[in-house]
C-alpha cells in the first residue's frame, strides 16, 4: 500500500473515532481533525485543519506543551498527559476545560493526538479529595477518641485523643487489639455486644467500660460502637467512639459510696430504734408475766393454801401475755401502715428496670444473662416492692462475687411459669462462691448477716414483701456453683 493510501486510511480512522482526535505534523500544524474534536474546542467541522495545535492550549501552558511535544517527537511509544500535569484545552470562546491527552507517534514525526474532556471527573476527584481531607481533620482533631477496629479486634486506625486516653503512642496502639486494653471485668459484656453487631441483631451499642492504660491503671470511658459493612453485607470494620468519663465516674462512685454509707447508717439507726421500741414496750408485760408465774409456782410448792390467790396470779399472767401480743401487733401495723397495694405488673419489664437500677447504683460490670418468658401473663403485685426485692438479690450477688475477686462475674435471671401454673417464677443465679449449709439455714433470720457492715435485714424484708403479695422466696441449695434464689408471684386474674 502506497504512503498516500496509508495516509488516507489513517485520516478516515481519525474522522471516524469516537473521541476528539487530531493528526499533527512535526511543526505542530493540524493535518486531520474529526468532528468530535472540532465540537469539543468550539469550532466548525474541518475548521481546525491547517491551524497550529498550540492554539488549542491556554496561553500560559503553551511553552510547556511545546516542550513536551518536541520531546515526544520521534519516540516509538505512546504517551498520556492528564489533568494532574495541569493539562487543559482552550475553546474558541476562551473557556478552558480539564483534558486528558494521549499522544501516539506516526511516520515523518507526525503525532496522533486524542483529547478527552475530564472536567467532570476532575471535579469529582477534587470533591472526594476535599471530603477525605475534611474527614482526616475531623478524625484527628475530634475531642473524643475514635478508632476503626477490625472484626477480630485489631486497631486499624486511631486518632490522637484515643492515644491520650489510654496512654499509648500511636504505633504502639496499632500493634494491639481492643481486647488487650480492656479491663477483664468488662471484656465479656463488650464481646457479647460486638457479636450482636456482627450478626445484625443490633445496629449500635453504648456502654461504660474500663480500659487499661499503658501504665496498667484503669480508666473509665463511654464506648459507642457501630459497624460498617461491605457492599455484600459482610462486616468490614467497627467504628468506636470513646469518651473519657474517668473523672465523672470516680466522682459518681464516691458519691454512691457516701450515699450507701448514709443509707446503711440510717437503716442501722432505724433498726436500733425499732429494737429499742420493741424492748421498751415488751419489757413491762413480760416482766409482769414472769413475776406472776413465780408467785404461782411458790404457792403451788407451798401446798396452795389460798386457791383464789393462785387463780389471780395465773389470770394476771395471761392478761400480761395478751398485752405483749397487742404491743407486737400494733407495732407491725405501724410499720406496715396498711395493706400492700397491688396491680397487674409486667414482670419482664420489672426485671429490665431492676438491672438498669443496679447498673446506675454502681453494681454493674457483670455479664447479665437474661431469659424472659415470652408473652408472660401479668402478675398481681406491688411493682416497687418487687423491684426492691430484685435489686436486693442482684446487689447481694454482685457483692459476693466482688468480695472474692471473681474475674468474670455472671448473673443469670430466668422468668418463667412455675409448676403451680398460676404462679410466675423468678430465678437469680450468680457465679459467686455460694453459701455453706450453716449460713443458708439462717439466711432469712432478721439481723443475721455475713457482711462486715451489713445489718441482716435485706433478705428478711425481701421475703416479707414477697409473702405479703401471695408469693414465696427461698434459697435453692445444691444447684451447682454460685448461689440461686427463687421467688414466686401469683398471676393477675
Amino acid at each position: 500500500m502506497t504512503h498516500d493510501r496509508v495516509a488516507d486510511v489513517v485520516a478516515r480512522l481519525i474522522r471516524a473515532a469516537a473521541d476528539a482526535t487530531l493528526l499533527v505534523d512535526a511543526g505542530g500544524t493540524i493535518r486531520v481533525s474529526n468532528a468530535t474534536a472540532a465540537a469539543l474546542f468550539g469550532w466548525a467541522d474541518g475548521a481546525l485543519v491547517g491551524r497550529c495545535v498550540d492554539e488549542l492550549v491556554p496561553q500560559a501552558l503553551r511553552p510547556r506543551h511545546l516542550e513536551r511535544r518536541v520531546a515526544f517527537a520521534g519516540q516509538a511509544r505512546p504517551r498520556k498527559m492528564g489533568p494532574g500535569l495541569a493539562t487543559h484545552g482552550l475553546r474558541r470562546d476562551g473557556s478552558t476545560f480539564a483534558a486528558e491527552i494521549s499522544l501516539s507517534p506516526w511516520d515523518d514525526g507526525s503525532v496522533v493526538v486524542t483529547v478527552i474532556d475530564v472536567t467532570e471527573r476532575t471535579l469529582e476527584q477534587q470533591a472526594v479529595a476535599a471530603s477525605e481531607e475534611r474527614f482526616r481533620a475531623t478524625f484527628e482533631q475530634a475531642a473524643v477518641g475514635i478508632a476503626h477496629v477490625a472484626p477480630d479486634g485489631r486497631f486499624l486506625r486511631v486518632n490522637r485523643k484515643l492515644c491520650e486516653i489510654v496512654g499509648y503512642e500511636r504505633d504502639e496502639l496499632m500493634r494491639r487489639s481492643f481486647q488487650d486494653i480492656t479491663h477483664v471485668a468488662d471484656l465479656g459484656a463488650d464481646l457479647g455486644l460486638m457479636r450482636q453487631l456482627v450478626t445484625g441483631e443490633i445496629e449500635h451499642y453504648a456502654m461504660e467500660k474500663r480500659y487499661l492504660r499503658r501504665d496498667g491503671e484503669p480508666v473509665w470511658a463511654r464506648l459507642t460502637a457501630s459497624m460498617l459493612r461491605r457492599a455484600d453485607g459482610a462486616p468490614d470494620y467497627f467504628i468506636a467512639v470513646v469518651e473519657d468519663i474517668d473523672e465523672r465516674r470516680r466522682s459518681d462512685d464516691a458519691l454512691r459510696r457516701l450515699r450507701a454509707e448514709m443509707e446503711q447508717m440510717l437503716a442501722l439507726h432505724v433498726a436500733t430504734q425499732t429494737a429499742a421500741a420493741i424492748a421498751h414496750d415488751l419489757n413491762q408485760p413480760l416482766n409482769a408475766v414472769a413475776s406472776y408465774n413465780e408467785a404461782a409456782l411458790r404457792m403451788l410448792k407451798a401446798g396452795n393454801p389460798r386457791p383464789e390467790r393462785l387463780e389471780h396470779a395465773l389470770q394476771s399472767a395471761s392478761e400480761q401475755a395478751q398485752r405483749a401480743g397487742r404491743v407486737v401487733r400494733e407495732l407491725m401495723q405501724f410499720l406496715q401502715k396498711g395493706e400492700t397495694t397491688t396491680e397487674a405488673v409486667d414482670l419482664n419489664a420489672v426485671v429490665r428496670e431492676a438491672l438498669a437500677i443496679i447498673q446506675a447504683n454502681g453494681f454493674g460490670g457483670f455479664e447479665a444473662h437474661v431469659h424472659l418468658a415470652p408473652r408472660l401473663r401479668p402478675v398481681q403485685a406491688n411493682r416497687m416492692q418487687v423491684e426492691k426485692v430484685l435489686v436486693n438479690l442482684l446487689r447481694n450477688s454482685v457483692e459476693a462475687m466482688r468480695e472474692v475477686g471473681i474475674a468474670t462475674q455472671r448473673i443469670r435471671i430466668d422468668v418463667l411459669t412455675a409448676d403451680e401454673k398460676e404462679m410466675a417464677l423468678v430465678c437469680v443465679h450468680d457465679s459467686g462462691p455460694g453459701l455453706d449449709a450453716a449460713v443458708a439455714r439462717r439466711l432469712f433470720e432478721p439481723f443475721f448477716t455475713t457482711k462486715a457492715r451489713g445489718i441482716g435485714m435485706g433478705l428478711a424484708v425481701s421475703r416479707a414483701l414477697v409473702e405479703a403479695q401471695g408469693g414465696r422466696l427461698w434459697y435453692e441449695a445444691g444447684s451447682g456453683p454460685g448461689a440461686t434464689f427463687r421467688f414466686t408471684l401469683p398471676f393477675a386474674r
